[in-house]
């Protein structure tokens, strides 16, 4: 890279693509709701409040990781099932000066993009691996600044996730992948698996199911050989790997998982 592309990506098969249109059946299990932001502001309390009004269950925890504590502990009392937990808590030996330094050294468009974006990226996946605050098996990652504005499910009757909730009228017609991002995303997982990404155009989009046993497989792959995910290894072996023409979006939770 990039005087040599990466791997295009795969296609979903269409027998692999679910939406709220072709299943049916509830998730009778707990499925816990993640948020990993820089500041619990009014965006993020909002959001607790919408959460906790569209699911129907309400037998859940809604796990905030930030270095913003005193005002998600503030969050906490006012909700029960808030639980906070300090971003520098979630990954051993892993901080945003060591992130930053590892940047430093892929070259100057890593550097530039900035430890905290590579980071809470990292911090959602190892949160799920880990259970931080005890997150069960089954997660609903939302981004920082969204909000739930109706009621979704986020896994299917049998407890798989649900990648594609969009309007489906239209998606045979939708272009695969997402353009340089998407090469740019695919660059990192190639040379850590071997594998090309899978291609959709709406993996990114703020927010994504997890299972913790999904995402302790992915972060054995991206770990060291002899190493696992519970080492927490696998993000200097992930960042050492970044390539500097690919960084501005060299890394991507969600579409890491979805393949």
């Amino acid at each position: 890279w990039p005087s040599s592309r990466p791997v295009g990506p795969t296609a979903v098969p269409p027998s692999a693509k679910m939406d709220g249109t072709r299943y049916t059946g509830e998730f009778g299990g707990r499925v816990d709701v993640l948020q990993v932001v820089r500041v619990v502001d009014c965006v993020v309390a909002a959001n607790v409040l919408l959460v906790h009004q569209h699911r129907r269950a309400k037998d859940f925890l809604h796990v905030i990781v930030t270095p913003d504590t005193q005002r998600c502990a503030i969050l906490a009392q006012k909700w029960r099932h808030v639980r906070c937990c300090s971003d520098a808590s979630v990954l051993s030996n892993v901080t945003l000066d060591g992130v930053a330094q590892l940047l430093a050294a892929v070259g100057p468009q890593a550097a530039a993009k900035g430890a905290p974006w590579y980071l809470q990226q990292m911090l959602k996946l190892g949160a799920v691996a880990h259970g931080v605050q005890g997150l069960g098996t089954h997660v609903r990652i939302m981004d920082g600044e969204t909000l739930m504005v109706q009621p979704a499910d986020w896994f299917t009757g049998s407890g798989v996730e649900i990648f594609d909730t969009c309007d489906p009228k239209g998606r045979d017609h939708r272009q695969i992948g997402d353009g340089w991002n998407h090469e740019r995303y695919g660059a990192l997982y190639y040379r850590l698996t071997g594998l090309p990404p899978a291609g959709s155009p709406v993996l990114v989009a703020h927010g994504m199911s997890m299972t913790r046993q999904h995402a302790r497989s992915l972060l054995d792959a991206f770990s060291p050989p002899g190493e696992t995910w519970r080492s927490d290894m696998w993000v200097a072996h992930s960042l050492s790997r970044l390539c500097d023409a690919a960084a501005e979006t060299g890394f991507s939770e969600y579409y890491y998982y979805s393949s």
